[in-house]
């Protein structure tokens, strides 16, 4: 929706919500917040280049004939009015859903990832790059070729979902899990800023290393990637120590730095007794004892698929951290078709029977999955109860502050404007409209659905089925 300004002709685009999802920073009046961390009814005003100009609270019981009508006075044009609205979701961990016969080329076809994301909600996203064999550090022709396309793509909006940066998953990996075999887990440290310098174009913004790895390099690549802006990810590493661990994060509070966990409980370690990157990655704080003084424990991401990750033991993180600390994932890899298979550097991945996860055909081995966030969103807000103020942190404002994407994750003034719109499902009846919206907060997240994805301010996905707004007499 485009319409003229009141002055000077400048095009603005407007948003009236029943509910939105505003960040916990927003100022708003602890009554006028909801127990599903919900607040309304709320005018998002946008500027013609996509960014938020402004966000308004509306008085209770507004009426949304009237306030359509005098928006539409005021801007002009006409008013995208939706029951809910949340900031489009932040993918910081997807390895792209096809465009290639191979899953490690699919980033020198990106477009075929970024136009299919916006139907499940997903603005924002990191490429995830992993090193495959023959690569050479990272270094070889196609691995070159694949960081000059994706520096081309970073931050351009017009063709779906965002590609913000760039995530590598390795190459300085202690345990494979599911990654190729690189040859290079353990290279030098000229060739590691080698690697760094080739891929400085393409706004690398986190790189999973082991630290049990650095440790016996006291710790060089993570400050190098501390000194380039990089945020080191702990993770592929099922043995490291709590002191290998504790190492980290004192280089990492050198820089004033908290360090993240790659997907907490894969390829990581738990023990009731020696703690391991799992134990880290449950504690909210640490215990007061002097070796942990001056330390932030890490923040942490799961994929969000509920096979890589048990629904009892992602209810026990969302139990012990707080929202801000927690990341939802995809590690996507596939489209969700059932028994789909590609390559991936002399290996085939498979899609199960029901479309669940992914496996290294053949074997027991989890690689990535073919889930979406708008499926975590859902799983977040029914199956694990997590309300959908702090499901929105989880799926967008969170994962956009770990890997610091200032312009993305939140309804806010001066972001990106970024977001999923939702319709009650037909037949659903949602709080209650005596007189105006805002009346009662009770979105039933089962009786939502995703009706559009905005991206930059522009609708660039609608779900042909989407039931209308109900009225304020509904």
């Amino acid at each position: 929706m485009e319409a003229k300004g009141a002055e000077g002709g400048v095009s603005t685009r407007v948003w009236l919500a029943q509910w939105t999802a505003l960040p916990p920073s927003t100022a708003v009046p602890p009554d006028r917040i909801g127990a599903d961390g919900l607040c309304g009814p709320v005018v998002i005003v946008a500027t013609d280049d996509g960014t938020i100009a402004s966000v308004e609270l509306l008085p209770l019981g507004t009426d949304p004939a009237t306030a359509e009508a005098d928006l539409q006075a005021t801007h002009g044009g006409d008013v995208t009015r939706c029951y809910l609205l949340v900031p489009g979701f932040v993918d910081i961990h997807t390895h792209g859903r096809g465009g290639a016969e191979d899953m490690a080329d699919f980033w020198l076809c990106p477009e075929y990832t970024t136009r299919t994301l916006p139907a499940m909600g997903t603005t924002s996203v990191l490429a995830s790059m992993v090193f495959c064999c023959g690569q050479v550090d990272g270094l070889s022709s196609k691995a070159i070729q694949t960081y000059s396309h994706l520096a081309k793509r970073v931050g351009k909006t017009g063709e779906g979902a965002v590609i913000e940066g760039v995530h590598a998953e390795g190459p300085v990996v202690a345990d494979l899990g599911g990654l190729p075999d690189s040859g290079c887990q353990r290279m030098s440290i000229e060739r590691f800023t080698a690697l760094l310098d080739a891929m400085s174009g393409c706004e690398l913004k986190v790189m999973t290393i082991a630290p049990s790895i650095d440790a016996k390099d006291d710790y060089a690549r993570i400050r190098l990637l501390l000194k380039r802006g990089i945020l080191p990810a702990l993770g592929h590493d099922r043995n490291c120590t709590e002191e290998e661990i504790l190492g980290a994060l004192r280089v990492a509070a050198e820089f004033g730095v908290t360090l993240h966990v790659t997907h907490l409980f894969n390829v990581c370690g738990f023990h009731h007794r020696l703690p391991s990157l799992c134990n880290f990655g449950l504690i909210p704080r640490f215990p007061s004892l002097p070796k942990y003084t001056g330390l932030t424990p890490p923040t942490v991401e799961l994929i969000g698929d509920l096979a890589h990750v048990h629904p009892m033991t992602a209810q026990a993180v969302l139990a012990a951290r707080d929202p801000a600390d927690v990341a939802v994932i995809t590690d996507s890899v596939m489209e969700p078709i059932p028994n789909l298979r590609k390559k991936y550097n002399g290996r085939v991945l498979t899609v199960t029977p029901t479309a669940s996860a992914v496996y290294l055909e053949g074997t027991e081995t989890l690689a990535g999955s073919c889930c979406s966030l708008l499926d975590a969103f859902a799983s977040l807000t029914t199956t694990l109860g997590v309300s959908i103020g702090a499901a929105a942190q989880i799926v967008a404002t969170t994962p956009a502050r770990i890997a610091r994407l200032d312009s993305v994750g939140a309804v806010e003034v001066g972001r990106r404007a970024n977001f999923v719109l939702f319709t009650p499902k037909e037949g659903r009846q949602h709080g209650t409209h005596t007189g105006g919206w805002g009346d009662t907060a009770s979105v039933d997240p089962r009786g939502i659905q995703h009706a559009a994805t905005v991206v930059a301010g522009e609708c660039v996905y609608t779900r042909a089925d989407s039931t209308p707004e109900p009225t304020a007499s509904a």
